[in-house]
């Protein structure tokens, strides 16, 4: 169970499937179903680009989307570097779905995926699907899978890595033996990539921007209305900076700053969201009768764990294999961390830490299971690409291990582990620093929707006020106690509110529906 920063929906789909099985969660779910993505392949070619290729849709498609009428999709061929339109190239899988609208808008919403490194394809089954109405009432909705990712290719997948994190799961390590076998894995990873021939400095943030501006082009359409959730508003604030005459409008879902230090916030980020939690429960009457002793029962459990770790048996859903997961306190906190993101799995987490203190495990079967193993699925190589060149060389390991040992001691070796993770693997992964101007605030006349939520745990309503005062019409909303994520967590308010921005961005949203907070 290996945790990585992950800026997208995947922990929020995969809990909200759980969440359906418990009866708790989004009704009517049809079974999950993984579609893998191509292999790797080496870099294309060299050839004419951008261009579009029609192909049929690799993804599995919403029901009662029929392609070829409500869908069509294809390959949008552009440069692996953008400055090098000549050298070689990669393929971008698109779909666009059709308004419903006799006369639909001329600029089409196009969904950016977080992560770095996310696929679109649960996002799309689920997510997506769920809003599909809303989405393409007056306009098209273009969804894709950016560079390195799900059905691009080449794919940056590292399947070494996710081998090794499975045989890790099985056995009693501790957190600093992991991220020993973590590193390995992922420079295994790195020399079968770079052998493929695949510059791995080319996935970059603003490459994936040109990428973008390049499916507006071939596509025809004059301009864009971005909808980018977590990582993905790191994009949408890059084509902002780079490309302002392509975007109508942008909505920005749980904001990345490029000015912040991702590395060195990351722990006192989760610190505040379980600070948040026990505040919460301490100050519902529900929560506080069923659990008054929360947060002692949660130190309890974990100091439990770790000197007795416990063995489970969960489905692997990656290898469709049973296999023994051990779980220590480590691990039991970096699950509920995960859990932070969706707001109604949050509200289970007294249940599964009164479940696992006296050794009932089917809560925490389930919850492993809906995450994976492994977690929810990232691309690494990718991953490690964009933070690699954008985040780590901008980041100080002296002042992000200092802020790690002022953590409590429950988050210390979580978060040791991640910094030791990022500049060892960083100082080996062949890419550049990037320019300094994707450190710096973007500055645009674009008009924005900024949406955060006063808990989220990756991207705190901070985030969102940062983006905002750097944007002339940039609007700031934000709602309490959603989680990351207004859209994932299927906020009807939330959606409300996204879709009059984007009919009109030149007005201020209406935000009569926003709870106020209360307390």
């Amino acid at each position: 169970m290996r945790r990585r920063r992950r800026f997208s929906a995947s922990v929020i789909i995969c809990l909200s499937l759980m969440l359906s099985l418990l009866g708790m969660g989004t009704q009517g779910l049809a079974a999950r179903v993984l579609v893998p993505g191509y292999d790797a392949a080496p870099a294309g070619v060299s050839g004419q680009s951008p261009r579009f290729e029609p192909a049929a849709c690799p993804w599995k498609l919403p029901d009662g989307q029929i392609e070829g009428q409500t869908v069509t999709c294809g390959f949008a061929v552009v440069p692996e570097q953008h400055a090098n339109p000549t050298g070689p190239t990669i393929k971008l899988p698109v779909a666009v779905f059709k308004s419903a609208s006799a006369t639909p808008a001329p600029d089409p919403v196009v969904y950016i995926e977080g992560g770095p490194g996310g696929a679109v394809q649960d996002t799309l089954t689920y997510l997506l699907a769920r809003d599909l109405p809303a989405l393409t009432a007056n306009r098209d909705l273009i969804v894709y899978d950016q560079r390195g990712v799900g059905f691009s290719q080449p794919n940056l997948a590292c399947p070494e890595v996710t081998a090794q994190d499975l045989a890790d799961a099985q056995v009693e390590l501790s957190p600093d033996d992991k991220a020993s076998h973590d590193i390995v894995a992922v420079a295994v990873c790195r020399d079968r990539l770079t052998k493929q021939g695949i510059n791995l400095g080319a996935y970059t943030s603003a490459e994936g921007a040109a990428d973008l501006n390049d499916i507006r082009a071939l596509l025809g359409y004059p301009r864009l209305d971005l909808l980018g959730v977590s990582y993905g508003t790191r994009v949408a604030l890059t084509m902002m900076r780079d490309f302002p005459g392509a975007v109508r409008g942008a909505v920005l879902d749980s904001s990345v700053p490029l000015q912040a230090n991702l590395v060195e916030d990351d722990g006192t980020n989760f610190e505040r969201s379980f600070a948040l939690f026990f505040a919460a429960c301490a100050a519902d009457a529900t929560c506080n009768a069923s659990a008054p002793t929360l947060q002692a029962d949660y130190t309890a459990t974990v100091a439990q764990l770790n000197a007795q770790p416990i063995t489970t048996p969960v489905k692997d859903d990656k290898s469709g294999t049973t296999v023994p997961v051990v779980v220590d306190g480590y691990d039991l906190t970096s699950l509920i961390g995960e859990m932070f993101y969706d707001k109604t799995a949050t509200q289970i987490i007294p249940q599964l830490i009164a479940q696992v203190r006296r050794g009932d495990t089917r809560l925490l079967d389930l919850i492993i299971q809906a995450l994976g193993v492994t977690g929810p699925d990232i691309n690494i190589g990718t991953y490690y690409s964009i933070l690699c060149s954008e985040e780590v060389p901008f980041n100080s390991r002296d002042r992000a291990t200092a802020i790690v040992t002022a953590l409590p001691p429950d988050l210390q070796p979580i978060f040791a582990v991640e910094v030791r993770e990022f500049f060892d693997v960083c100082a080996q992964w062949p890419v550049a620093p990037a320019n300094p101007i994707e450190t710096q605030a973007v500055t645009s006349d674009v008009p924005a929707l900024v949406l955060s939520s006063d808990n989220d745990p990756a991207t705190p309503p901070d985030y969102g006020k940062q983006v905002a005062q750097a944007l002339t019409k940039g609007y700031l909303v934000t709602f309490p106690g959603i989680g990351h994520s207004i859209l994932g967590n299927g906020s009807d308010c939330g959606l409300s509110t996204m879709m009059a921005f984007i009919n009109d961005p030149t007005q201020p949203p209406p935000t009569d529906c926003v709870p106020k907070k209360t307390g």
